[in-house]
Formats: C-alpha cells, structure tokens, sequence
C-alpha cells in the first residue's frame, strides 16, 4: 500500500510542476514580448529625433541658398535615420499588439 500513495503523490507534484511551468512560461514570453517593445520603442525614438534634426538642418541649409524646398533634397544619412525610426515604430507595435493579444 505505502508504494501506491506515494505514486498518487509523486503524479500530484509532476501535475503541479507542469501547470506552473506552464503558466510562468506564459508570464515570462508576455514579459519578453513588453520589454522588447520598450527597448524598440527606445530605438524608434532616437533614430526619429536624429532623423527630425538632420532634416531640419538640410532644409535650413537649402533655405539659406535661396532654393525651392522639398522633400528630395534631404541627404541619403537622413533618410536612413527616418526610414529605421518608421521601421523599429512598426517592430514596437507588434510587439505591444503580441503582448495585448498573449494577455
């Protein structure tokens, strides 16, 4: 009799150990997916600043010589900067989307 208790009782804590792995793998991929958001976040908004201050300084420059303004005249190192900021924007939101929709 003593071996079929503690059968019942070692399946008991393999049941528990499973069903806590399980829901604290769940808290941990929602916890990795909002910090990956912040840290794109973060990404997204220093390459929008830098982006934002060099367009501005080309445009000053192209004010300053008495030229037609457009978008055209922005130099390819600002475009870059523009086109990551609008690229790790889209990596935040899907992140933050994933991690509302793994709640």
């Amino acid at each position: 009799m003593p071996a079929s208790g503690s059968r019942r009782i070692s399946a008991a804590l393999g049941r528990a150990a499973r069903h806590f792995a399980r829901r604290a793998g769940h808290a941990f991929a929602g916890l990795g997916l909002r910090m990956a958001a912040v840290l794109y976040s973060v990404f997204a908004l220093a390459f929008g600043a830098e982006g934002w201050r060099s367009w501005r300084a080309d445009h000053r420059q192209v004010e300053l010589a008495h030229h037609a303004v457009n978008l055209t005249q922005a130099r390819p190192r600002t475009e870059i900067e523009l086109g990551l900021a609008l690229l790790f924007a889209y990596f935040a939101l899907s992140s933050w989307m994933r991690a509302l929709r793994h709640i």
